[in-house]
This record gives C-alpha cells, sequence and structure tokens, in this order.
C-alpha cells in the first residue's frame, strides 16, 4: 500500500501549463481506501524552462509553491510519517492517458533537491 503521498507537483504532457498539486492518504471510510485532495494553477509552459516547486509541510497544513509563490494548500490529510521522495516521468497512464508517440523519448532534468527537517512534533 503506497499511501500516504504528496505529489510536490505533476504536469501532464499534453497540459504542460497546468500543473496538479495532490496530496493522497488512507481512508477506510472511502471506496476504494482512500481519498485524495488535488489543485490545479493555471501558469506559463513549464517545460520550457526549469523551474522551483517547493512544499511546506506542518503537522497540519501542506502548502505548495512555484517558483517561491504559494499555489496551493490543504489541510485535509497531512501524514504524520515520514515520506520518501521520488521523482517520476510517466510516459502514460489512466489519468494522463496513452503515451503520445511524438513526445518520446521524453527526460526530467533535475538541478538539485533540498529537504529540511525541522518538524518540532517529530523530535
Amino acid at each position: 500500500w503506497w499511501l500516504p503521498e504528496i505529489d510536490i507537483v505533476e504536469i501532464l504532457s499534453k497540459s504542460p501549463k497546468k500543473p496538479y498539486f495532490t496530496n493522497h492518504w488512507q481512508d477506510s471510510s472511502a471506496s476504494d481506501g482512500f481519498r485524495s485532495q488535488q489543485q490545479s494553477e493555471k501558469t506559463a509552459d513549464l517545460t520550457a524552462e526549469f523551474h522551483n516547486y517547493g512544499v511546506e509541510w506542518t503537522q497540519g497544513r501542506i502548502t505548495w509553491y512555484l517558483d517561491g509563490a504559494p499555489v496551493a494548500t490543504t489541510n485535509a490529510g497531512v501524514p504524520q510519517e515520514p515520506l520518501m521522495v521520488l521523482f517520476t516521468l510517466m510516459a502514460g497512464s489512466d489519468w494522463a492517458g496513452p503515451a503520445d508517440i511524438n513526445s518520446l523519448p521524453s527526460k526530467m532534468e533535475v538541478e538539485w533537491v533540498r529537504v529540511y527537517d525541522a518538524r518540532p512534533w517529530n523530535h
């Protein structure tokens, strides 16, 4: 079982101007066992240049940032346990649709990753 999960950013190849900021968590009262809260923000084409993405994860809130500006926030399903940092470049999925052969091969370029653990509830 993979949950909980905080997606720092998800960008569908067919919509490079619409990033998604998502939080997924387990919920036994939900019909499929989990819930998600997803927010989106219209932007410039995010594939045209590098951008800084960030998440501030506190005990009761998650706030997403794009180039230093807050773009989404939630207090629903905020995880309290450690999570892994993953990078995924999907060629196709149920959500994104089939891969566009014209966009393959694709690449993801990451210049740096910085993680701070300042959780007072974890010490």
